[in-house]
């Protein structure tokens, strides 16, 4: 018998009942019913019997080990009993107990450790000051919609990344996370309590969800409305803009992509996120957001219908969301398509960050690449002649090789359609001299 019983009563007949109870065959199934046994005193019930018995025994499986200390563990019933030997798997009482000690300890200690980090850097952020003036123009002008957004909140509130969702139609988090990065914002400790941070290998850490931010008052003028209107509020040059325009407008793609994905029950590929960033972003220096739109639309339709085929399903063709939307730039690229004009979708607002983008510089959704790379772009204009002597030697090259293969009106024409689209000069001429460059090589018998 596998089992060993220890008996806590000197009654003869409790004995004979327990061991009459827990009798076992080769099998280690039961030799006898417990019907067989009632009624014993006052039991009358089956159920009443086992726990009467469990009352005066403890039993040890000796097939069933302790995974710490590896000694029998106690069972309480006898469909418990097992033939075979047991991979241990559960501690014996004692040792879960020893085992639960031990871990109420560690967590204990955990907790102090935490309450004790999470103190020091309340104290740090206590003494954190920063400059209005020295924020860098792009930075600024987030802060000024993020004003907007979260009002009246940002001047002695907190807030968390949930309640910036009014910045941008997605990704707001990137833009707080930019001015939490730059010093310009931070983590609040007091108002978030330990439950928003947790220790790892890499320190103190936090929890996206329960994290508060405030905004860390100027060293001279403190951190009221005042303030952040003299020095935050100012007229804003085009450092950084063009590219936190196109922040801004990839997350505005992002939110339509989402949208039509979830249109068409369809799945978005996390782990394609920064793939399909890239190509929006290439996209966006050649069209509009609304024409990048209508692009994403074309795609979700075709990946979706891709979706049903035998061989594929909603994650493997939505895995090739980026290919696709390069494709279809290309495609309509060469072949000039209408995209039509589309309209912003009513549950994808454009955010304060939109709303300040048209209010000062008059672009939105609907406004050219070209124009946008134009109105925002931070270099200084070279005059006629500068202009005329970094383009003469490509000049010269450019018109000898292309009028030499025929080709001089299509040059033209590819030039013109590059400075249409936002190149400068220098660069549209560098592009086409190498390009009729390269096919006057390969064409030798023309040249």
């Amino acid at each position: 018998m596998t089992i060993t019983l220890e008996i806590h009563t000197t009654d003869p007949e409790v004995i004979a009942l327990i061991q009459r109870y827990w009798a076992l065959n080769e099998e280690c199934k039961p030799v006898e019913n417990v019907s067989a046994m009632l009624p014993f005193r006052e039991v009358l019930k089956p159920h009443a019997l086992a726990a009467y018995v469990r009352t005066h025994c403890t039993v040890y499986d000796e097939n069933q080990n302790c995974s710490v200390c590896g000694c029998a563990l106690v069972i309480t019933s006898r469909s418990e009993v097992k033939r075979f030997k047991q991979h241990p798997l559960w501690p014996c009482a004692v040792c879960k107990a020893e085992l639960d000690e031990a871990r109420r300890v560690a967590e204990a200690q955990s907790e102090a450790d935490l309450q004790e980090r999470v103190a020091q850097h309340a104290e740090r952020v206590i003494a954190k000051k920063t400059d209005y003036s020295t924020i860098p123009n792009d930075l600024a002008f987030v802060l000024v919609a993020l004003e907007r957004a979260i009002a009246p909140r940002l001047f002695g509130g907190r807030f968390t990344f949930n309640d910036c969702q009014a910045l941008a139609p997605m990704h707001s988090e990137m833009f707080i996370n930019r001015l939490w990065k730059a010093g310009v914002l931070s983590d609040d400790p007091r108002a978030a309590g330990t439950s928003a941070y947790f220790v790892n290998a890499n320190g103190l850490n936090y929890y996206p969800n329960k994290i508060r931010f405030m905004l860390l008052p100027d060293e001279l003028l403190g951190g009221g409305e005042d303030a952040f209107n003299e020095l935050v509020v100012r007229p804003f040059t085009n450092e950084g803009m063009l590219a936190l325009w196109y922040e801004y407008a990839v997350a505005d793609c992002m939110a339509y992509l989402n949208n039509q994905l979830q249109e068409f029950r369809q799945v978005f590929p996390v782990h394609k996120t920064e793939e399909i960033k890239s190509a929006i972003y290439t996209a966006l220096k050649y069209y509009s957001t609304r024409d990048v739109w209508s692009l994403l639309w074309r795609v979700v339709q075709t990946v979706s219908s891709n979706s049903n085929h035998k061989y594929s399903n909603k994650e493997r063709s939505a895995g090739t969301i980026a290919s696709k939307l390069r494709l279809q730039f290309e495609k309509a690229r060469k072949e000039k398509t209408d995209l039509g004009e589309w309209n912003r979708l009513k549950s994808i607002p454009a955010g304060t960050l939109g709303q300040i983008f048209y209010e000062l510089y008059d672009i939105d959704e609907t406004t050219d690449a070209s124009v946008i790379i134009k109105t925002l772009s931070d270099e200084e204009p070279l005059d006629r002649e500068e202009i005329e002597a970094s383009i003469d030697a490509h000049v010269k090259e450019l018109m000898t090789s292309a009028l030499a293969n025929g080709s001089g009106a299509a040059a033209i024409y590819d030039f013109a359609e590059l400075i249409r689209n936002g190149a400068g000069i220098s660069e549209a001429v560098e592009q086409i001299a190498e390009i009729y460059a390269v096919n006057c090589a390969d064409e030798p018998s023309t040249c």
